[in-house]
């Protein structure tokens, strides 16, 4: 019994730890201090401790000589494999769902899109993300393939984490996402082979990669910048 609560309180840890990592509460390079960890969640170190392992599993969190836990850093060569691979498997499961879907699930997904608009005009960046989150599980939710999909949400959950590890909730790529999403919808709506939707849907995910890896590139360089050219605190 001990052992399953000390199992439960870890694994809540970890959710409330991966949660402010995805919101950039947390940020890349973040020393992650156990005893203050814990205060904050109202818990023994123990579950905090194992939390922060599990982080390390998922490759969230890295240990370093004389430094300890910290958020791990974000590296876009390693981020652009982990995209280029869940855009396979995402092509993947939107192809094997293709014969399954019907048109309420269209319905339902271009629902999702003329939100995405609305957001994307008023500057609702991280409803813009949630809505767009929505559009791509609805149209992959009829995979038969149980496997793909647990694989393939997993690994979106890992993504959104590392991204909001640097980033925090941020535009994503505004200019042709809506238009593609439609694009997509129009497939399914005239039955376009199996292999057109996956190669398609694949690479919409890699346009939103580079487009991504641009802004991180020009957001990355702006923050050394400005830290060059802040005084000097021990000065």
């Amino acid at each position: 019994m001990a052992e399953h609560e000390s199992s439960s309180k870890a694994m809540q840890a970890r959710n409330a730890i991966k949660r402010s990592i995805a919101s950039g509460r947390l940020h890349a390079g973040q020393r992650l201090v156990i005893s203050q960890l814990a205060r904050e969640l109202r818990m023994s170190p123990v579950p905090v401790r194992e939390a922060i392992r599990l982080l390390e599993s998922e490759g969230l969190v890295t240990f370093s000589h004389n430094v300890g836990a910290q958020v791990t850093d974000f590296r876009p060569a390693e981020y652009r494999h982990m995209m280029f691979t869940l855009a396979v498997l995402e092509g993947a499961a939107v192809g094997q769902a293709a014969p399954h879907v019907q048109q309420r699930t269209v319905d339902e997904a271009r629902f999702y899109n003329r939100h995405l608009v609305d957001a994307l005009r008023a500057g609702r960046f991280a409803e813009a993300n949630r809505l767009s989150t929505l559009f791509h599980r609805v149209i992959y939710r009829d995979c038969p393939n149980e496997y793909l999909l647990r694989t393939l949400n997993e690994g979106w959950a890992k993504a959104a984490a590392v991204k909001g590890a640097v980033f925090g909730l941020l535009p994503g790529r505004v200019d042709g996402l809506v238009e593609e999403h439609e694009r997509l919808l129009q497939l399914f709506e005239r039955h376009a082979p199996a292999d057109e939707i996956e190669t398609f849907t694949r690479a919409h995910r890699l346009r939103n990669t580079e487009a991504f890896l641009r802004y991180a590139r020009q957001t990355l360089q702006q923050r050394r910048e400005d830290a060059a050219d802040a005084p000097d605190a021990s000065a």
